[in-house]
């Protein structure tokens, strides 16, 4: 294997992070509003961020669902 291989394979994407605070994330096809949930972005101490898709818009979007664990419930 060459060096530029081996710096590939310790890449960590985004997607692979797992985060000390496990939100229980949205399920994709999920609507919120207008909005229909496609992926996860990511996640982290105050919420997850949502792929989504504007269907008024008919374009994709992010969405962020703050959640600080002392303040908020879904």
């Amino acid at each position: 294997m060459s060096d530029a291989s081996n710096q590939n394979e310790s890449v960590v994407s985004p997607v692979d992070f797992v985060s000390p605070v496990d939100f229980v994330a949205l399920s994709a096809g999920r609507m919120i509003g207008r909005y229909e949930v496609v992926s996860v972005l990511g996640q982290g101490g105050f919420g997850i961020t949502y792929r989504a898709r504007d269907s008024q818009l008919g374009r994709e979007v992010a969405i962020k669902e703050y959640l600080p664990l002392a303040l908020a419930v879904r």
